[in-house]
């Protein structure tokens, strides 16, 4: 968001520290990711900032070109992950109970996971979707959902309460709690460990993380 209240994608490059708008509309765009196949790049738009009309839009990356609604009859949107290059998993604005949902892109095929959830959804290689199940007011877990046998194991319970995670190549699970960086892996250790305080650099309140590919940088999102 620059200077006004329309969001649009950027491109980031860390060698050269230069920045590259990918999406210049009149609607709102979140939530950027590539597509399976790697030749698409998908985000949430959001056509009318008054109204609830949250689609996920692709187009042809990285050429870019006009943006297609992969699921015109789901409108009410928040965050998603790609299982497959044909189906998603959607975090949808439900009222208070945020729900978890499957949709299938060919036959338009759906239906609801589970409720409760955080924003974060995150997909293996398998196909399995990890996320933020808020069970009640003190427990928080991360989850796992297997969508071959409809099963969902639990993890581990969240460091406190946050629904922002990313997960290492290695497997390792990464969340930020406050000011704080913690870190657990599900085989070699049995509870999270703190990997730094991050308050000297004025941080107190870490949210949206990422980790590249190599599992070497991290870039976190964070209210002062």
């Amino acid at each position: 968001m620059r200077g006004d209240t329309q969001n649009d994608i950027y491109l980031l490059s860390l060698a050269s520290k230069k920045v590259k708008q990918i999406t210049r509309t009149s609607a709102n765009e979140f939530s950027p990711r590539i597509h399976p196949d790697g030749m698409h790049l998908s985000v949430v738009r959001q056509a009318h900032s008054d109204t609830i009309d949250q689609q996920v839009f692709q187009t042809a990356w990285p050429a870019g070109g006009e943006y297609k609604s992969v699921t015109p009859k789901t409108k009410d949107i928040g965050y998603y992950t790609w299982m497959n290059k044909d189906e998603l998993a959607l975090f949808r604005l439900e009222g208070e109970a945020n729900r978890l949902w499957f949709e299938n892109l060919k036959d338009h095929r759906n239906r609801q996971i589970t409720s409760s959830v955080g924003r974060t959804l995150l997909t293996d290689k398998t196909g399995a979707v990890m996320y933020v199940h808020k069970f009640n007011d003190d427990y928080w877990y991360i989850k796992k959902y297997y969508p071959a046998t409809g099963t969902i194991d639990i993890i581990v319970q969240t460091p406190g309460k946050s629904e922002d995670f990313v997960i290492a190549p290695d497997g390792t699970y990464i969340m930020g709690v406050g000011e704080k960086l913690f870190y657990f892996h599900p085989v070699y250790q049995p509870t999270w460990k703190q990997i730094a305080d991050l308050s000297i650099y004025g941080i107190t309140h870490i949210t949206r993380l990422a980790v590249s590919p190599d599992g070497k940088q991290l870039a976190l999102v964070t209210t002062k």
